[in-house]
């Protein structure tokens, strides 16, 4: 795990924009995150006081200093693991938003992007966007109950069939899944909820052991966050990535 990031599954996080406009998960930690630390932040890089509030609100729009931001994060010879955007769904991202970034990204093809999102829909708006053949990335979903996989099944069918997602992220994982679904993927992402909310749901060890197992008899590589210790033992933990 790099020290510019504490997810493990990646060696950096680019977050241009604190941005989402979905109210519904309680869970969410990027969301807690905004709350605490826009002050903070906002002061340090000199941002204007409306924009810290926009912060605040997780509706930044782009931050004045993003291409900085990038090039700090992508501008080294050793090729990374960069997550995109870990504060805030890139679903809703604008479209000339996500255009300039990309064509950022593009300047640094050493790197591996990492796509990760709620709403798959994305995917298929923005396919051009997405099919770029100048940036090395995977495309990835998030997963945290039944009701989201069938939901996302039922309406992108073809894009699980032909296997356009590259990886899926069961996290923060609230209920026991089947694990044959996980077919459709090449990599695999289990955790559990961070911080200590009200009604915060800790994942039982049949779930993980299921998944774990399923992935192993599958040659799915698969990634336990280490968040999971607490009820799924370390020397049991698999971390892998793919090839």
């Amino acid at each position: 795990m790099s020290a510019q990031t504490k997810i493990e599954w990646c060696d950096a996080t680019v977050n241009v924009a604190w941005h989402c406009h979905n109210n519904d998960c309680p869970y969410c930690a990027a969301r807690r995150i905004a709350k605490l630390r826009a002050e903070y932040v906002g002061k340090k890089r000199g941002y204007s006081p409306d924009l810290i509030a926009k912060m605040k609100r997780f509706e930044s729009g782009l931050f004045p200093d993003w291409k900085k931001i990038i090039e700090k994060t992508c501008k080294t010879r050793k090729s990374k693991r960069i997550f995109f955007s870990f504060m805030g769904d890139i679903y809703y991202f604008s479209r000339e938003m996500l255009y300039q970034i990309f064509d950022e990204f593009g300047k640094y093809p050493q790197h591996t992007y990492l796509f990760l999102t709620k709403y798959p829909r994305i995917y298929v708006d923005e396919l051009e966007l997405f099919a770029r053949k100048d940036i090395k990335k995977l495309t990835g979903m998030t997963v945290t109950c039944n009701a989201d996989y069938l939901e996302c099944y039922t309406r992108y069918t073809g894009l699980f069939q032909t296997g356009y997602f590259d990886f899926i992220s069961l996290e923060p994982l609230v209920e026991d899944i089947n694990p044959e679904w996980l077919r459709f993927f090449k990599w695999v992402i289990i955790g559990s909820e961070t911080g200590n909310r009200k009604g915060k749901v800790v994942p039982e060890y049949d779930w993980i052991d299921k998944i774990v197992q399923y992935c192993i008899s599958n040659r799915i590589p698969v990634f336990c966050k280490d968040n999971l210790k607490e009820v799924y033992p370390s020397y049991f933990l698999y971390q892998e990535f793919p090839k």
